[in-house]
């Protein structure tokens, strides 16, 4: 039986601190990248997520994504922390 790995999303966050070598850089750099087209499901479940959270449309992108895939969320904006409770969110250090 083939072993799932986990999935994760990245943001902005997580992104900005492996190329700027920042706390949490590390924890990114080994985690495999795919790219994720938008759809227009994906498009509508940000706004939604967008329109019940207070945070901006770019990171309901990635929370809506991530909750889409069943995946952690790998980010250290505190933005993030309304929608903890409906997703897995892998926390990186703060600068």
């Amino acid at each position: 039986m083939a072993k799932t790995l986990p999935v994760y999303v990245l943001d902005s966050f997580a992104l900005l601190a492996y190329f700027q070598a920042e706390p949490g850089g590390q924890t990114v750099r080994a985690l495999p990248i795919t790219l994720s087209p938008v759809t227009e499901d994906r498009i509508f479940a940000a706004a939604r997520l967008k329109a019940e959270h207070s945070m901006s449309y770019a990171d309901a992108f990635a929370a809506a994504l991530a909750q889409e895939l069943g995946a952690a969320l790998v980010t250290g904006d505190p933005e993030f922390k309304s929608v903890e409770p409906t997703l897995r969110v892998m926390w990186l250090p703060n600068k």
